[in-house]
C-alpha cells in the first residue's frame, strides 16, 4: 500500500468520529468491465474507509449461482457483507424497479449508520437508473407473467414476435425475434398498457434519491490484460465445479432456459452443453466469446459515461490513492 493509502488508513482509524462529523453525505460508484477486479478492490477499500458495499450485478442476486457469477466467497461475505447478493432464487425474476427500491433502502440504512454506500458491479443499466431515476411503469401481474412464460415455453419467441408485430409494429422494431427477455417485457407492457402510446410515453422520470455521487471506473490500460483475466477466470470456473453447480440448479423445479438467471453469461452456454446442444470445446469457446462481448459492451457504456474518474485496474495501490485523492479534493473526506 502506498503512503497516501497508509495515511488515510491511519487517519480513519484514529479520527473516524471527527471525519464523520464534517463529511457531507455521498455515495461512490465503482463500475468496470467483468474480470477487472472490482470486488477485490472494494473489499480492500473497506480497510481504509468506513464503507458498506451494495452489489450492482444482475447475476449475483441469485442464490446457488456462485461459481459462474464469480460471487465473493463465503469468507469474504462474512468479513465484508455485500448488500443485494443472494436475494432471489434462480426461478425468480428481478426488475430494474426492484433494484432501484432495494438500493434506495440500503443507501438510507447505510447512511443512517454513518457509513459510505459504495455501489460495485458491472450491470450498467442499474447504474443508469440510479443516476436518472426510475421511469414510470404499469404495475406487474404475477398471473400475467406466468401466462407469458407458458406461451414462451409452448409456442416460442417467434410466435410472440409475430403477435407483437401485428399489434405494435413501432415497438417491435426495437426487439430481435429471438430476444426472449425483451419480447417477454414487450408483451407484458402491451397487455398492461393496452395502448401502444402508453408504452412509447413510458419514459418520464418518476423518482430519484441519490445526491453527491462520486463515480469511478476501474479499467485496464491494456485490453489484452482484460481478455487474459477473462480466460483465467473461465478456466478457474470450469475447474471449480461450475458444471455441477448448473446441474444442481437444473434439478430444481420450474427451471428453464428462458429465465433471466439462465440467460446469465456462462449459464446459458452450460445449459446448452448439459442438454447436448453443444460439445465441451464449443462450451468453452462460447463462454469465452460471450464474456468478451459483455466486457466490450460494458466498456462502450463506460466510454460514453459522464463525470467519471478512471482508475487503473492493473495497479490497485495507485487506483486506491487516486480514489482517495479525488474524494479529498471534492471535500467528501
Amino acid at each position: 500500500m502506498n503512503s497516501l493509502s497508509k495515511f488515510y488508513g491511519i487517519y480513519f482509524l484514529f479520527k473516524i468520529e471527527e471525519v464523520m462529523t464534517f463529511r457531507k453525505s455521498f455515495v461512490i460508484f465503482i463500475m468496470g468491465p467483468t474480470a477487472c477486479g472490482k470486488t477485490s478492490f472494494a473489499i480492500n477499500l473497506k480497510k481504509i474507509l468506513p464503507i458498506e458495499i451494495i452489489s450492482v450485478d444482475s447475476g449475483l442476486i441469485y442464490r446457488d449461482m456462485n461459481i459462474g457469477t464469480a460471487k465473493p466467497t463465503s469468507f469474504e461475505l462474512l468479513n465484508v457483507p455485500h448488500k443485494l447478493i443472494n436475494i432471489k432464487d434462480p426461478t425468480e425474476t428481478y426488475s430494474v424497479a426492484e433494484f432501484f427500491h432495494d438500493a434506495k433502502r440500503e443507501v438510507k440504512n447505510i447512511q443512517y449508520r454513518g457509513n459510505i454506500p459504495v455501489f460495485v458491479g458491472g450491470t450498467m443499466l442499474y447504474y443508469k437508473v440510479l443516476l436518472n431515476g426510475l421511469k414510470s411503469s404499469p404495475k406487474k401481474s404475477t398471473k400475467l407473467r406466468n401466462s407469458i412464460i407458458n406461451i414462451l415455453k409452448n409456442k416460442g419467441t417467434q410466435y410472440i414476435y409475430n403477435f407483437l408485430k401485428k399489434k405494435n409494429s413501432k415497438l417491435i422494431k426495437k426487439v430481435h425475434p429471438h430476444d426472449s427477455y425483451r419480447l417477454f417485457r414487450a408483451l407484458e407492457l402491451s397487455i398492461l398498457c393496452k395502448k401502444s402510446s402508453l408504452i412509447e410515453n413510458n419514459m418520464d422520470i418518476n423518482e430519484k434519491f441519490l445526491d453527491n455521487i462520486c463515480q469511478f471506473a476501474l479499467i485496464p490500460k491494456n485490453k489484452h490484460t482484460l481478455y487474459n483475466n477473462i480466460k483465467i477466470r473461465l478456466q478457474t470456473m470450469l475447474e471449480s465445479g461450475f458444471e455441477d453447480e448448473v446441474k444442481m440448479i437444473l434439478s430444481k423445479k420450474n427451471i428453464h432456459e428462458n429465465l433471466p438467471s439462465m440467460r446469465c453469461v456462462g449459464y446459458r452456454q452450460m445449459y446448452k452443453y448439459l442438454t447436448n446442444k453443444i460439445n465441451y470445446n464449443q462450451l468453452v469457446h462460447e463462454i469465452m466469446k460471450a464474456t468478451v462481448f459483455l466486457a466490450k459492451r460494458q466498456m462502450t457504456w463506460i466510454r460514453s459515461w459522464k463525470s467519471l474518474y478512471y482508475l487503473d485496474s492493473e495497479n490497485k495501490n495507485l487506483a486506491t490513492d487516486t480514489l482517495l485523492t479525488v474524494l479529498n479534493k471534492q471535500q467528501y473526506i
